[in-house]
């Protein structure tokens, strides 16, 4: 404060409000930078947490199972009949032929071999989506990658910030920026 009070005695009020208004725009500039190093940080943890959600079915082992099961399947076709729904389906389609008179007719098998060729392509289907067949793996990384940029831009411009307002105060460095704010010698 020993500044202020020379700098006014000196040149005046107007000479005093001069010198404040270039401390507190000082004080703004290394505000803004120190925040904007902050922000870096959050932008930088917002964009890992958006690629991890990006694929939460993957992250919780969901797709490895899917995988994994549709692998069973395809090695040993006939597994099919264990699958849950496929014995109700097949009963459904008995009845519902053999209540039209057709118990054991060519109709019957058609549509009994219909049923299973459509049963199996439906898991295939499912299970090749939920095992990550239909996913973009790059969605993820994309996400993560354009955080990450625009926090490094954040992080250029902050920091640009701060060494322009040392280099305005006449200051060799950031660190002596620092000092001088933290200390008060202005």
């Amino acid at each position: 404060m020993a500044n202020y009070a020379s700098g006014a005695a000196s040149g005046g009020p107007i000479s005093s409000i001069t010198v404040c208004l270039g401390t507190l725009g000082t004080l703004s500039n290394v505000g803004t930078s120190l925040y904007g190093l902050y922000q870096q940080n959050q932008l930088k943890k917002l964009a890992q947490m958006a690629m991890q959600q990006s694929d939460p079915w993957g992250q919780s082992g969901g797709r490895a199972l899917a995988g994994g099961q549709l692998q069973g399947l395809l090695r040993d076709p006939s597994s099919i009949t264990k699958m849950p729904g496929y014995q109700a389906g097949l009963e459904a389609v008995q009845r519902s032929l053999g209540s039209q008179g057709y118990q054991g007719s060519g109709n019957m098998m058609a549509a009994l071999s219909k049923y299973g060729g459509d049963f199996y392509n439906n898991a295939l289907s499912q299970l090749g989506y939920l095992g990550g067949a239909g996913l973009n793996p790059a969605t993820g990384a994309s996400l993560n990658l354009q955080g990450n940029m625009g926090a490094a831009n954040l992080g250029i411009n902050s920091l640009g910030l701060l060494g322009r307002t040392a280099g305005m105060m006449g200051w060799s460095s950031t660190d002596a920026l620092l000092q001088r704010l933290l200390t008060g010698a202005g």
